[in-house]
C-alpha cells in the first residue's frame, strides 16, 4: 500500500505497539501475566506520543517501547524451535493466585448468566 499511495504524496505508517492497556479487562489480565509480559505491556498515554512522532516522521514500521523493539529482534534471529520452546513456555501462563483473577471469575459470571 505504502508504494502504492507514495506517488499520490500518501505516508502509510503500521504501528505496532504490542500489549496495551486500553481496558479495564486487559490492564488486569496484563497484571497478572508473567514478568517479562508485564513489562513490554504500555499505556496509550505511552504510546500516542511515539506513534504521532514516528507519522511525523513518515516511519513505514513504529515500534514503541524498548523490549517491544528487542522481542522483534529476538524473532528475527532465533531458530523456530526456540522460540516455539519459549513460546510454550511463556504463554497464557497467569498466576493463579494473582489478585486480578477475581475480576474474571466475576465477569465470566456476568457473561454465562446473559
Amino acid at each position: 500500500m505504502k508504494r502504492e499511495l507514495i506517488r499520490l504524496n500518501i505516508h502509510v505508517s503500521v504501528l505496532c505497539p504490542g500489549g496495551m492497556n486500553t481496558s479495564i479487562g486487559l490492564t488486569l489480565a496484563n497484571k497478572a501475566m508473567p514478568l517479562l509480559n508485564r513489562l513490554s505491556v504500555m499505556d496509550p498515554e505511552e504510546v500516542a506520543p511515539i506513534a504521532i512522532a514516528g507519522l511525523l516522521k513518515k516511519k513505514a514500521v513504529i515500534i514503541p517501547g524498548l523490549l517491544n523493539r528487542w522481542f522483534i529482534l529476538m524473532d528475527r534471529l532465533l531458530p523456530e524451535f526456540l522460540k516455539k520452546m519459549i513460546i510454550k513456555n511463556t504463554s497464557n501462563k497467569i498466576d493463579p493466585n494473582s489478585r486480578y483473577n477475581n475480576y474474571y471469575e466475576a465477569k465470566a459470571t456476568v457473561f454465562q448468566a446473559q
